[in-house]
């Protein structure tokens, strides 16, 4: 009976070790560096379209140009790192800071103003996101925006036109031949 109860502390003993020992280098990554840190939703979505609503571009503080691109469902971080954002048809530099929002549907770009513009602060420049996806693995529907300026805002959507019927917006995206992906220009 003796011999039992040391053999049931002793396995007690070195499961609790275990738990512990695991629960206490279940961060530790040996690619830590690898590890993109991010906090949005990462559920999927019903929605099978994955497209932009919104990019918004102004000048912060003189020196660098903050690019806001907001989407209808979460993105996948791992696809829009700065190897695979090119403005103007460059990567960008490893100056420029990304940052997501909570819910993983918007990104902000701060870059130096001086790498997208040049002299002119009105010369239009152009966004290329070729390897967005949201986390559903949908590609983007539409990845090239050109004829961005700086202080303006561009909405996308989709509107639905009906042979039958004026033309009217839908809240809902069919996936018919009658669709339209518009961009609406605003000035901040």
């Amino acid at each position: 009976m003796e011999k039992n109860r040391k053999r049931i502390v002793f396995i007690a003993a070195a499961l609790i070790y275990f738990m512990l020992y695991a629960a206490a280098f279940a961060e530790k990554h040996d690619d830590d560096c690898k590890t993109l840190r991010y906090r949005g939703k990462r559920l999927p979505s019903a929605v099978e379209l994955f497209y932009v609503t919104k990019i918004e571009s102004e000048i912060e503080s003189g020196n660098y140009l903050e690019i806001e691109i907001k989407f209808n469902i979460p993105v996948e971080p791992r696809t829009l790192q700065k190897k695979f954002i090119r403005i103007n048809g460059n990567p960008l530099p490893g100056a420029a800071v990304l940052s997501f929002n909570k819910a993983g549907n918007k990104i902000k770009i701060l870059i130096p103003v001086s790498v997208v513009l040049g002299s002119e602060k009105d010369e239009p420049f152009y966004i290329d996101l070729p390897e967005a996806k949201s986390f559903n693995h949908i590609p983007l529907y539409s990845s090239h925006f050109d004829d961005i300026h700086c202080n303006k805002e561009y909405r996308f959507e989709f509107v639905n036109i009906h042979p039958h019927k004026d033309k009217e917006k839908h809240g809902k995206i069919t996936h018919n031949h009658y669709s339209e992906y518009l961009r609406f220009e605003e000035d901040d």
